[in-house]
C-alpha cells in the first residue's frame, strides 16, 4: 500500500512545535510505520509587528472620537481596527512617521491613555464505528498499536465511550476555535460547522449588522474576509492544517462510519482564523472580540480553543480574555512545547502567554502520552498549568478530507475544549466556573509527579457524571443534529439605524428585537426617559423603533457634530446589540 507522507508540511510545522504524519487509508493493512517526529521549537517566540501598536484609552477619552483621532495622529498612524466588545481598545496602523517604540512613547505619555503596547507575535503550539477510531488512543485505549508504535497497557485514555453513554453533545453548544482556518467542508466536520443564523451566504451584505459581511461560519482576521479555509488548492495540506486538526479533536462527527470521532460528537464549530504559522496579538484580540460580541448577540459560545502562544505578556490580550470570561466563555490554552532544546519548560518560572495569564476562565493544558506520562516536549507548572490531556500522536482531521497524526500541546488543548462542550450539553445550566472546577476536580492522576496544579489528566467520563450530578442535566444520548430538546438561545436586539428629530428633541433607534424594556445606550451609558410608541409596535409585540426624549442636561449625551456609539441593551436577556455609530 502506498502511504501518504507530507515531508514539506512536517518540516514547516516542526518550527512551530508540531509534528504530523498522514493516517494510512486502511489501518488494518498498515504497510509500515509512518514517519513521526516529536515537536521542536527553535526558541521561545519573541518580537512584534513593526507596523502597528495596540492602545487602550481611559474611560472618558474612549467616548470621544475626536480625542482618539488626535491621539492616533500624534502617534503617527491611523485606526487599523476597533473592537465591538472592547470599545476602549484599538489597533493603530503606523504610517511610517514613527517607529513602534516612538508611537508607544507618545501614547503612554498622554494621561488619556491607559496603556499602549506592541502587537506581539505568537505561534502555533503545535467506541463509535468511525474508520480510524482505533488509532485514537486518547479516547479509547485497549492496548492497541498506534501507527506501529506499541502502547504501554490498556485503559490509558480519557474514557470516551463510557462518557458517550451519557451524551454525545448538543447542537446548541458553540465552540470558537481561534487558530488557523479550518476545512469545514471536511466530511467529518461539515455537519458540525457553525452557521450564523442572521447571515445570508454569499449575498455581499452584512445581514445581521454585526460589522462583518457574509460571516457565515466565522471570520478570517488575518486576511479580513469571510473565507475561513484557504487550503483547497494546497496539495501539501499545510495551509490551515492546524485549525482543521484541532477542530476535529473538539468536534469531528462521531459514529458516522468514517474518519475519526471528536471529544464532543455533536457541537457547532466557529472558525476564527488569525494566523498561519505566526500571528499577532491584535488579530487574536479581534477574534476574541468577535466571539464575545456574538455571545452578547445570543450565540451560545461556551469555550474558545487557543492552541498557540509564546509571545510576551500583553495587557491588551489579557483584557480581551478577561472580557471573554465575564461573558461566560472559558479559554482553553495550550501550555507550550518548550524551548530550543525540545524539552518542556516550567511555566511557573518562564511563563508562556496566553496560557500563563492568571485569569479564572483560562484552562492551561499540558500534553499527556499513551505511556501515562507528560510528553517530554510539554511545558508544565505546579501553579500555572492546570491539567494534561492527550497530545502525543493524536489522530484527527486534516485539510481536503484527509486525516493526520499530530503531536504537541496544541493537540492536548482541544481535548479539554471538547470536554467543555460535552459538559455544557449534558448540564446546560452549569456556569463556566462550575465546568472548569469539574474538569480539574475529576482529573485522574498520571505517572509524572508534580507537573500540574491537579497532578492529573482529563477524565471525560468522571467529568460528565459529575456535571450531570451537579447540574441536573440531560442524561440522554443526544446524537440527533436537530436537537429538538434544547431551546435556541434568545436573539439579541439589533440596531440598524438612528434618527434625530429636532422638533421633538428625540432620538429614534430602528432595528429588530426591540421591546418595551429595551434601553438605548450612548457611549455605553443608558439614557433616561425612553419612548415606546404603540404606533411603532409590530404584530409580534416588538417595536420597529424605540426612542429617547432628550431634556435639559441629558442633551449633553448627544452633542452636535460629534460621533457617538449607540447600542441597545435588553435587560430581560442581558443581551446587547452590535454598536452603531451616529452623528447628530
Amino acid at each position: 500500500m502506498r502511504i501518504r507522507r507530507s515531508w514539506m508540511l512536517a518540516a514547516l510545522l516542526l518550527a512551530a512545535g508540531l509534528a504530523m504524519t498522514a493516517i494510512p487509508s486502511a489501518i488494518a493493512t498498515n504497510a509500515g510505520r509512518l514517519d513521526v517526529r516529536e515537536p521542536r521549537i527553535s526558541a521561545r517566540v519573541s518580537g512584534y509587528a513593526s507596523d502597528r501598536v495596540v492602545v487602550k484609552y481611559r474611560d472618558e477619552a474612549a467616548k470621544q472620537d475626536a480625542v482618539r483621532e488626535q491621539l492616533v495622529d500624534a502617534a503617527g498612524g491611523t485606526i487599523r481596527r476597533q473592537f465591538a466588545a472592547f470599545p476602549a481598545m484599538a489597533s493603530i496602523a503606523l504610517d511610517g512617521r514613527t517607529t513602534v517604540e516612538e508611537a508607544i512613547a507618545v501614547l503612554s505619555a498622554d494621561p488619556r491613555v491607559e496603556f499602549a503596547e506592541p502587537s506581539y507575535f505568537v505561534e502555533l503550539h503545535g467506541v463509535p464505528n468511525d474508520e480510524h477510531f482505533g488509532q485514537q488512543w486518547g479516547l479509547h485505549n485497549i492496548g492497541q498499536e498506534i501507527n506501529d508504535y506499541p502502547t504501554q497497557g490498556a485503559d490509558i485514555d480519557v474514557d470516551g465511550p463510557e462518557a458517550w453513554d451519557h451524551g454525545v453533545g448538543s447542537s446548541s453548544v458553540v465552540i470558537a476555535d481561534i487558530d488557523t482556518g479550518a476545512d469545514l467542508d471536511h466530511p467529518d466536520l461539515a455537519a458540525n460547522a457553525w452557521t450564523n443564523p442572521g447571515e445570508v451566504a454569499g449575498n455581499g451584505l452584512d445581514d445581521d449588522a454585526n460589522g462583518f459581511t457574509d460571516d457565515v461560519h466565522g471570520w478570517d482576521f488575518l486576511h479580513d474576509d469571510a473565507t475561513v479555509f484557504d487550503g483547497a488548492s494546497d496539495v501539501t495540506d499545510s495551509t490551515d492544517f492546524h485549525g482543521t486538526h484541532t477542530s476535529g479533536t473538539i468536534g469531528a462527527v462521531g459514529n458516522n462510519g468514517i474518519g475519526v470521532a471528536g471529544v464532543c460528537w455533536n457541537v457547532r464549530l466557529m472558525s476564527l482564523k488569525f494566523l498561519e504559522y505566526q500571528g499577532t496579538t491584535d488579530d487574536a484580540i479581534a477574534a476574541i472580540d468577535y466571539a464575545v460580541m456574538m455571545k452578547q448577540r445570543g450565540v451560545n459560545i461556551r469555550a474558545i480553543n487557543a492552541s498557540w502562544g509564546g509571545g510576551d505578556s500583553s495587557s491588551a490580550l489579557y483584557e480581551a480574555i478577561r472580557a471573554a470570561g465575564n461573558a461566560g466563555i472559558l479559554f482553553c490554552a495550550s501550555a507550550g512545547n518548550g524551548g530550543a532544546d525540545g524539552v518542556g519548560d516550567d511555566n511557573d518560572a518562564f511563563p508562556t502567554y496566553p496560557a500563563s495569564f492568571d485569569l479564572d476562565n483560562i484552562i492551561s493544558v499540558a500534553s499527556w502520552t499513551r505511556y501515562d506520562l507528560l510528553s517530554n516536549f510539554s511545558n508544565f507548572g505546579l501553579r500555572s498549568v492546570d491539567l494534561a490531556a492527550p497530545g502525543g500522536l493524536v489522530a484527527s482531521t486534516g485539510p481536503n478530507g484527509h486525516y493526520y497524526f499530530s503531536s504537541g500541546t496544541s493537540m492536548a488543548a482541544p481535548h479539554i475544549t471538547g470536554a467543555v462542550g460535552m459538559l455544557a450539553s449534558v448540564a446546560p445550566s452549569l456556569s463556566a466556573a462550575q465546568i472548569k472546577d469539574i474538569l480539574l476536580e475529576t482529573a485522574a492522576p498520571i505517572r509524572t509527579p508534580r507537573a500540574t496544579l491537579t497532578g492529573g489528566r482529563l477524565d471525560l467520563n468522571a467529568a460528565v457524571l459529575s456535571a450531570i450530578a451537579i447540574g441536573g442535566g440531560d442524561d440522554d444520548d443526544d446524537d440527533d443534529d436537530d436537537d429538538d430538546d434544547d431551546p435556541p438561545p434568545p436573539p439579541a436586539p439589533m440596531a440598524t439605524s438612528a434618527q434625530w428629530l429636532n422638533r421633538k428633541s428625540t432620538l429614534y433607534v430602528y432595528g429588530s428585537v426591540l421591546t418595551g424594556t429595551s434601553v438605548i445606550e450612548i457611549d455605553g451609558v443608558a439614557v433616561p426617559k425612553m419612548v415606546y410608541d404603540v404606533a411603532d409596535q409590530m404584530p409580534d409585540g416588538t417595536y420597529e423603533r424605540i426612542g429617547w426624549r432628550a431634556r435639559g442636561k441629558s442633551k449633553r449625551m448627544l452633542p452636535k457634530n460629534v460621533p457617538v456609539v449607540i447600542t441597545v441593551y435588553e435587560p430581560t436577556t442581558r443581551l446587547r446589540s452590535a454598536p452603531l455609530t451616529f452623528t447628530r
